[in-house]
């Protein structure tokens, strides 16, 4: 795991530094407030008495802290994107209602330190919980994972404890009192808690993915002898799809501000954007179907499979449907032994590829113009060598059309490669 992890202290005191934005006085932390994905000191200004909460450099927070002012509502920061739009709009909006958590204790705490993986964004969530490894193998403190209820089973063994929270992602960025009140009240029976301050997008080259998903990986000294009937598996999303259209579900993340808000909640614009859906559900697939053709008739003795998040049906029998609407536990790790028993996983760019890319040896990413800055966030890497990199991880533009990523995949599938 990457050695750039931090911990920094969150009781009895806070490891964080901040000055009043009216007065430039160094404000002066008098506890915490984790209510929900952000961890947060709580701040006065000696000078002026007001009173603030700022960001601990934890989830979005290392790449900029942002500083709320508790009477105004107001954000100070450096940077005003997203992180600091939901602060201000999650504070503004703050709610106490109870949400179910499902508290599990492994061992005795002694000396906790919380690992954070609540967001918005699965992705996001999935790659704070990457952490974990770090915490479990290099770390002496007793480690506290918080982590959405759908995530809970890829905790590694070794956590001390489990806090699931069942909150739907589209609800991750709410400041929820309640949850705070909980999790001060569980935590302040320890003299000394710590906070893991990690990052969305770790370096994971050498996360050991079996200890999260208890599914082995391709074994990469077996490629020779599964060539001859190799499987290839195409990862489903019916929200960033192999379409020209952007689906609307992005529409807002495209546009941005008021118009894209009005957009779409109109109702008129809603109904026009679940028919583009369907109309880009149907161009996907029909891609999809001729990629599986054209594998086919170059390899005709490949193995074709679809799967991932989606409603099953309209592909011809030949395909493999592993299609769910709604994962399971049991859905989750039966999707991981597809990706792990594929020689090659295609898709579009997103966190749908985090896990097929642990899993399979080789991937082929469909990256969307917008994303290109993204880049190679959405794949996880166990190969260190340069070489071996450029064999087993492609990145092709959206618009490549299905018979081009079908020659890729052909190619991949007929090397003599060995690795040793």
């Amino acid at each position: 795991m990457s050695a750039s992890v931090t911990v920094r202290q969150l009781a009895p005191e806070q490891d964080v530094s901040f000055d009043c934005p009216h007065c430039d006085t160094g404000l002066r932390t008098t506890g915490w407030r984790m209510p929900g994905m952000r961890v947060l000191a709580s701040l006065e200004c000696p000078a002026c008495q007001r009173t603030y909460f700022g960001d601990y450099p934890a989830g979005d927070g290392y790449f900029g802290q942002a500083l709320l002012e508790r009477d105004t509502g107001e954000v100070h920061a450096d940077r005003d994107d997203f992180f600091t739009k939901w602060l201000r709009e999650s504070w503004a909006a703050r709610s106490s209602e109870p949400v179910d958590v499902e508290w599990t204790t492994h061992r005795e705490i002694d000396d906790p330190v919380v690992l954070n993986c609540l967001d918005t964004m699965y992705g996001h969530c999935l790659r704070k919980l990457f952490y974990a490894q770090y915490h479990v193998d290099e770390d002496d403190r007793d480690l506290v994972v918080i982590v959405p209820a759908n995530l809970a089973w890829m905790v590694p063994d070794g956590a001390a404890a489990v806090w699931a929270v069942d909150l739907p992602l589209g609800r991750g960025t709410e400041w929820n009192d309640w949850l705070a009140d909980q999790f001060e009240s569980r935590l302040s029976e320890y003299g000394s808690v710590a906070v893991s301050c990690n990052r969305p997008f770790p370096i994971n080259v050498d996360v050991d993915i079996e200890r999260f998903t208890g599914v082995e990986p391709f074994p990469l000294d077996e490629w020779e002898s599964r060539s001859a009937d190799p499987t290839v598996t195409f990862v489903w999303r019916d929200d960033r799809q192999w379409s020209r259209f952007p689906p609307t579900t992005i529409l807002y993340d495209w546009l941005g501000g008021r118009t894209a808000r009005w957009v779409v909640e109109n109702p008129v614009m809603a109904r026009a954007g679940d028919v583009l859906d369907s109309v880009n559900r149907r161009i996907q697939q029909r891609r999809v179907i001729e990629l599986a053709s054209e594998i086919r008739s170059r390899n005709p003795g490949v193995e074709f499979a679809v799967a991932g998040l989606g409603a099953s049906g309209g592909l011809p029998d030949w395909i493999a449907d592993e299609r769910v609407l709604s994962p399971t536990t049991s859905d989750e790790r039966r999707l991981c032994r597809r990706y792990a028993g594929s020689q090659v996983v295609i898709g579009v760019h997103g966190s749908n590829m985090l896990l097929p890319s642990a899993h399979a040896p080789v991937t082929i990413d469909l990256m969307p113009s917008r994303r290109w800055g993204n880049l190679e966030q959405d794949l996880l890497s166990r190969h260190v060598d340069s070489r071996e990199t450029g064999f087993h991880y492609h990145l092709l533009p959206l618009d490549t059309e299905p018979a081009r990523v079908a020659d890729l995949a052909s190619a991949v599938l007929d090397a003599d490669h060995r690795f040793d």
